[in-house]
């Protein structure tokens, strides 16, 4: 996971989901967004509900000034 965090409070149950939203992790794949969080992929977490899946995938537009090329 890059710039989440993700946890299942044992008590409630509650999925609490956080990302700093002023990162900037560089742009996608295809140039046109800037990522700014992302599992990686779904991952898996277990609840008293059952199990669940999350795909997070952050995405801005993006700014010039602020913006490199990956390496």
């Amino acid at each position: 996971m890059q710039n989440c965090n993700i946890k299942v409070d044992e008590k409630t149950g509650i999925v609490v989901l956080a990302f700093d939203p002023s990162k900037r992790l560089g742009l996608s794949s295809t140039g046109k967004t800037v990522m700014v969080a992302s599992t990686g992929g779904n991952v898996k977490f277990y609840t008293a509900s059952g199990e669940i899946s999350i795909g997070l995938n952050v995405f801005v537009k993006p700014d010039d000034k602020a913006v490199t090329k990956k390496k």
